[in-house]
């Protein structure tokens, strides 16, 4: 292992959060590198951030209006002034709910676009210096 490698760190700040003393320390694994370090950081506030966001909103029916199911990863626009929201969100998950006054009606919750961004370390080019196993 490096001894550098306990020196190394990479630090996000989400200014939205007004308390300072909400940190979270990620210890991650394999090789570390300072610039990894920032990717990871800044990754952690932001998917953190994303979902932290999160709503419930409930539509009538099961289907959209082409008469498909609300797919999930979906990116739908989203205008509620009773939820401060006008923008693009993403379909977290759907439940489907039958009977009762309301008749069909979907629960989506919905997160921000970047909610499911990819953890900086799929990007992260494989060390070419090393034998592939046989």
């Amino acid at each position: 292992s490096n001894g550098n490698a306990t020196r190394i760190r990479g630090v996000a700040t989400d200014p939205a959060v007004l308390r300072s003393d909400r940190s979270l320390i990620v210890r991650p694994s394999g090789n570390l590198t300072k610039d990894y370090a920032k990717q990871r950081a800044a990754w952690e506030a932001m998917i953190r951030a994303a979902r932290a966001d999160a709503v419930s909103v409930t539509v009538h029916k099961w289907h959209q209006n082409d008469g498909t199911l609300w797919p999930l990863n979906a990116l739908v626009q989203v205008i509620s002034p009773t939820l401060g929201i006008e923008g693009t969100m993403r379909i977290a998950s759907a439940t489907h709910t039958a009977g009762g006054n309301d008749g069909e009606t979907t629960e989506l919750a919905l997160v921000r676009p970047d909610a499911f961004s990819p953890d900086p370390s799929a990007t992260v080019q494989p060390n070419r210096s090393k034998r592939p196993r046989r």
